[in-house]
């Protein structure tokens, strides 16, 4: 099984290959002219926790580095040193991504992605982020898929 993804935005884009899983290529509009396209950033120390498990970049994680990273962050969650990030409303917002996904999928054509978290009382206004998501083939259990994510200030 191979999981890859790319994130396109207004200012940039993200792609991401689990074959190569310590590496993020990443691509920024505002680079000069002439020097723009993608760059490999390598995990190394400097990106936590990576260097709890690996001296120098370059280096791979494995499967059981990344269920002690995993396992760590739900005990400080349960802890209460930090919020929990699997909870409802986690939830509901990959359920209704796979559910425009979906639907894109069936469409033929780019979804806007619905939002549907309020925003909690007392809270200050979020960032707004505009999504869109199309699925670009779908073959043998394989489905790639883009995003467009364009954020602006509220």
């Amino acid at each position: 099984m191979q999981h890859d993804f790319e994130v396109f935005g207004t200012r940039g884009a993200l792609a991401f290959s689990q074959e190569r899983f310590n590496e993020l290529h990443f691509y920024a509009t505002d680079d000069p002219q002439g020097r723009q396209g993608f760059r490999r950033i390598e995990a190394g120390p400097e990106h936590a926790p990576y260097g709890l498990f690996c001296v120098a970049p370059g280096h791979q994680l494995g499967f059981n580095d990344l269920k002690a990273i995993e396992a760590a962050g739900f005990i400080a969650a349960l802890a209460g040193r930090r919020p929990e990030p699997f909870n409802f409303r986690a939830g509901l917002r990959i359920q209704t991504l796979v559910e425009t996904i979906h639907a894109s999928s069936r469409k033929g054509r780019w979804l806007a992605v619905p939002c549907t978290l309020p925003r909690r009382a007392g809270s200050p206004r979020p960032t707004e982020r505009l999504e869109q998501v199309q699925v670009v083939g779908i073959g043998r259990g394989l489905a790639l898929f883009r995003v467009l994510v364009h954020a602006q200030r509220m």
